[in-house]
């Protein structure tokens, strides 16, 4: 079974943007990257950077999930 890192380890914020984008960038199908970029987007002790990409990959995702839907 997958664990999706937790960000408060990773050291520094490049690290913690470079872990948002690995988990973005997992298939469509892995369940639980939708619940964690939504999670980290509204973690307030998170980094401002960090935040937004969790929101921009957030978003992308959901969109691209809507295209589908509507094909």
């Amino acid at each position: 079974m997958f664990e999706f890192p937790d960000l408060a380890a990773a050291a520094g914020t490049v690290q913690r943007l470079r872990i948002v984008q690995a988990v973005a960038a997992l298939p469509t199908g892995f369940d639980g990257v939708l619940p964690w970029l939504t999670s980290v987007s509204a973690d307030e002790s998170a980094e401002p950077e960090v935040r937004l990409a969790a929101l921009v990959h957030l978003v992308r995702r959901t969109a691209d999930q809507r295209l589908v839907a509507s094909r």
